[in-house]
């Protein structure tokens, strides 16, 4: 038996190429002619013909990669420099502060701090980590994020000037009834930097957000000792931390401005 006659014959397949003529929408037609169309894609899906290089060109992901890469470092690096820089400042000026103060005015502070623990949970939000997470907001979302974000912080605010009387009474304390209040101005400030830092740290400008943090600490630590020189006790650490977030808050909102928008729900 010969070669030839062991093949089958093979049907002649009709040509699956668009009728020159035009076709009418909502012609039975139409639809044959998509299908038409998807069909001659398969023999380019599954590697048949070579595909066109101008429909897929090819990534350098190297050169993205090492300028990540670099960016990464030194942020780290700057990070790094900059918490060490500012705990040395820190604490030598605490080591001072420990010998104007007394340990009532520490106290105070402390007992402070616990209520503000607590309201500094819900203050934020998240939504710091939003923004650097989702990176296709918009820029309008972006306002509108930061009126939500300055809104908790004024609720924030409001929530500890209310529990400043009770937390007086609970710790039996009277000078936390000025002084909670005063501290939960922070809250405040910390609504305006939520956004402007959220959209530094999304940019990788860790240098800038490094330096920022470390310039406000050391601004509140000299503050603080400057007070505390002077005879304010306890309100030496309230206003020298209010100096601090002041300084972060401005400094963060002169690199990274952010405008208002009404929020759409």
């Amino acid at each position: 038996m010969s070669k030839e006659t062991c093949l089958p014959e093979i049907p002649v397949l009709p040509s699956l190429t668009r009728p020159s003529e035009p076709v009418e929408l909502g012609d039975s037609r139409a639809s044959s002619n998509s299908q038409l169309d998807v069909l001659t894609l398969i023999p380019d899906i599954l590697g048949f013909r070579p595909m066109s290089p101008e429909l897929f060109p090819k990534p350098n992901p190297e050169v993205d990669r090492f300028a990540l890469d670099r960016r990464l470092v030194s942020g780290v690096a700057w990070t790094a420099a900059a918490r060490w820089g500012s705990q040395v400042i820190t604490s030598g000026a605490l080591l001072i502060q420990a010998r104007l103060l007394s340990p009532t005015d520490f106290g105070i502070l402390g007992m402070t701090y616990i209520l503000l623990g607590f309201i500094n949970l819900v203050a934020e939000f998240g939504l710091g980590s939003a923004i650097v997470v989702m990176r296709e907001l918009s820029p309008d979302q972006i306002r509108q994020t930061h009126v939500l974000a300055v809104f908790l912080g004024i609720v924030a605010s409001g929530a500890t000037a209310l529990a400043a009387a009770p937390s007086a009474a609970f710790f039996r304390s009277p000078a936390l009834v000025a002084v909670i209040p005063v501290m939960g101005a922070g809250f405040l400030l910390s609504g305006f930097r939520v956004v402007p830092q959220a959209l530094l740290a999304r940019d990788l400008r860790f240098k800038a957000i490094s330096i920022i943090e470390a310039a406000s600490l050391v601004v509140q630590a000299l503050v603080s000792l400057l007070l505390a020189w002077f005879g304010l006790r306890y309100w030496s650490l309230v206003i020298g931390g209010l100096a601090g977030a002041a300084v972060n808050t401005l400094a963060l909102y002169v690199l990274s401005p952010c405008g208002f928008a009404r929020p759409v729900f």
